[in-house]
């Protein structure tokens, strides 16, 4: 399955002994190579998951690590005492992402209030945001799949991340428009990724100029 795939995301949402030696038998197939993405959940409240996301980096090189605020400060040992819905507090994201991706020397995508995507030189803020984005669980980790998908079809690393980062937040600014809670703000917002196409996205851009593109 792995020869199969044009890309991998390696989730470490639910990590036991068993899927880490998995994840590294994946790894050692897909090196070097499809693109690699990592998503280091929970990193920073795990002691065990951090360690096994420093042996992942340390071992393998990924094209793009994805995480929130408080995921990404971990990985470079940046002062932190945020956690989950919180990360969006840690202070200096911009500097954390920059030395994320520098040492790592992949392309970090930090989501949370503003995401931020860096290659370590250079800094894109996602100006499209949608509050319930960061509430509901599993938009990150599904950024990071969609990340990869992207990955698979292109070259090109950093628009492949930036294309992606904006979809998802289009879709999420999309479905505030048809709901009316977190509930029906889910439902929505699967309707909208499943019927965004390049023209919808365009059409996306043009309504929103005004609002975001000032």
């Amino acid at each position: 399955m792995v020869m199969l795939a044009n890309a991998l995301s390696i989730n470490l949402g639910t990590i036991n002994e068993h899927q880490a030696t998995q994840i590294r038998t994946v790894l050692r197939a897909a090196t070097p190579l499809k693109p690699l993405v990592l998503d280091p959940v929970a990193v920073s409240a795990v002691p065990s998951r951090l360690k096994f996301a420093h042996s992942l980096l340390n071992d393998f090189h990924f094209d793009v690590i994805r995480g929130n605020a408080s995921e990404i400060a971990a990985l470079v040992e940046a002062d932190n005492t945020s956690h989950g819905i919180d990360a969006g507090k840690v202070p200096n994201q911009v500097q954390i992402a920059e030395t994320c991706a520098r040492r790592y020397h992949s392309i970090v995508v930090l989501t949370g209030e503003t995401d931020l995507i860096t290659d370590g030189q250079v800094i894109y803020e996602n100006p499209f945001s949608a509050e319930m984005l960061t509430m509901n669980v599993g938009s990150g980790d599904m950024l990071s799949s969609i990340i990869a998908a992207f990955l698979g079809t292109t070259t090109n690393t950093w628009d492949a991340c930036i294309v992606a980062t904006v979809l998802v937040s289009a879709a999420g600014v999309l479905a505030n428009r048809y709901s009316v809670g977190l509930g029906s703000w889910q439902v929505q917002f699967f309707d909208q990724l499943s019927i965004m196409d390049t023209k919808a996205l365009l059409e996306f851009f043009a309504e929103s100029e005004e609002d975001y593109l000032d």
